[in-house]
């Protein structure tokens, strides 16, 4: 659900978009329509976390995120971490539910998030 969060003398707003993933996640990136905007001119943040587990996450880096009018493109990584064990770990691929199963961390994740689990927060600039 978008929120103008505000608006500037130009024209521009700055707005914040929460949506929680419907669908499964396949690489090549997600794509969210951000609401009351025509065109993304800038991202600020992206974030994204898993409802009702905090301690395990997924990172949607900044620097790789895209856009195409209203529409901002971005990768999900792997990005949660496990005490003691790092990489594709077999005790957070089973918490984490097969969202990040035998994935190595800050590596891209391929398909498979469970619906309504992962909720995506950003905001950005646009008219």
């Amino acid at each position: 659900m978008a929120e103008i969060i505000a608006r500037f003398a130009d024209g521009r707003l700055l707005v914040q978009e929460e949506k929680t993933l419907a669908s499964h996640y396949t690489s090549g990136g997600m794509a969210i329509r951000i609401g009351h905007l025509k065109t993304v001119e800038k991202v600020l943040s992206i974030e994204a976390y898993m409802s009702g587990q905090p301690q395990y996450s997924v990172a949607a880096p900044l620097k790789e995120a895209k856009t195409s009018g209203d529409t901002v493109v971005f990768t999900l990584r792997r990005s949660d971490m496990v005490s003691g064990m790092g990489s594709g770990a077999l005790m957070a691929s089973f918490l984490l539910s097969g969202v990040t199963s035998g994935i190595d961390w800050n590596r891209e994740i391929a398909s498979g998030l469970v619906s309504g689990r992962l909720n995506i927060l950003t905001n950005v600039i646009g008219f």
